[in-house]
């Protein structure tokens, strides 16, 4: 945290100056009248944090935001005692802002981190789950005025982009078309489609710090550019059933490249690089990409990852898979 009383003196004072209305929202009518004047001044606001040189942090920008309850229609009477309303709609701008479509993964967040919860200003420590799940679910918020608050969440994310500090990057945020496991199955074409369409995302995300970290045992005097075995080994591995030589083929007719390699000569490169040498280019790139994933706020507090383990005999007669977590 960069912020300081001073600091944010600094930028109440900018706003005033560039945005002589502000707060435009004070002398609108926004619960039963036009809710938008709450996304101008929240943009206003915005935009003059992130101009100020110390402020390089996205949730220290969403902690100091004013949010008043009372303008967005917000039933403070029944909770006033309990929870901190801005808190709470703080707590959701942060759930918006970091992609998560429920209360669970915000109230893990917040669990792990305790100097967050009171930055965002819960007097009296983190709300419980329920109570989250109530302030988004229970009426106690117009539709509109959600509308406005997911909103006010993608300037943030904009604006700090523009300056440079590290905010989620849309690609990587679940989809709610098909993240509801008792709507849809792995197996569903909608759910397929949303795969190969996010591969290819991934894949232009991904693809800078694989092609910097990899490379082929080849001699100078190649023909076919190296990133091309790449991109068809990506192509390759994110189908079902496809091996080298048709894999090849099928890369060949979607590609842009006006020439790839054929099956042989992938795996005849490919399999040129030695062990040592596979392992210390994964872990390179892996590095490469938890360092961008942190960096974009991607990557924070604990992480579980799952690994499969394909047993097989040399028939290939019978196959066994073995999940575990660390």
């Amino acid at each position: 945290m960069t912020a300081t009383p001073d600091t944010t003196h600094a930028v109440l004072s900018a706003v005033r100056e560039s945005h002589p209305q502000w707060p435009y929202a004070d002398s609108h009518d926004t619960v039963d009248g036009d809710p938008w004047p709450l996304a101008w001044d929240a943009a206003a606001f915005i935009e003059e944090w992130f101009a100020h040189l110390d402020h390089n942090d996205l949730e220290e920008a969403l902690c100091n935001l004013p949010l008043d309850p009372w303008k967005f229609g917000y039933d403070i009477t029944e909770w006033h005692d309990k929870r901190e309303p801005q808190a709470l709609l703080r707590a959701h701008l942060l759930r918006i802002v970091k992609g998560w479509g429920g209360e669970t993964a915000l109230t893990d967040y917040l669990n792990d981190n305790p100097e967050l919860v009171d930055a965002l200003g819960f007097d009296n420590g983190r709300a419980s789950k329920s109570t989250l799940w109530r302030v988004w679910n229970d009426g106690r918020l117009t539709d509109t005025h959600k509308q406005v608050i997911r909103t006010i969440g993608q300037v943030l994310v904009n604006v700090a982009r523009e300056h440079d500090v590290p905010a989620p990057d849309e690609v990587f945020h679940p989809d709610p078309s098909v993240d509801a496991p008792e709507d849809v199955t792995q197996d569903d074409s909608m759910v397929q489609d949303r795969t190969i369409a996010n591969t290819r995302e991934v894949w232009k995300h991904g693809k800078p710090m694989l092609t910097e970290n990899y490379y082929l045992p080849r001699g100078v005097n190649t023909e076919i550019n190296e990133n091309a075995f790449f991109e068809g080994h990506t192509f390759i591995g994110s189908r079902e059933e496809m091996y080298a030589e048709d894999g090849t083929w099928n890369f060949a007719a979607e590609t842009t490249r006006d020439r790839v390699q054929t099956g042989s000569t992938h795996r005849y490169h490919l399999q040129k690089i030695g062990p040592d040498a596979a392992r210390q280019m994964h872990r390179d790139t892996t590095e490469a990409l938890i360092e961008r994933a942190r960096r974009d706020s991607e990557l924070v507090g604990g992480v579980l990852a799952s690994i499969d383990i394909t047993k097989s005999n040399p028939t290939g007669k019978t196959l066994n898979s073995k999940r575990g977590c660390i």
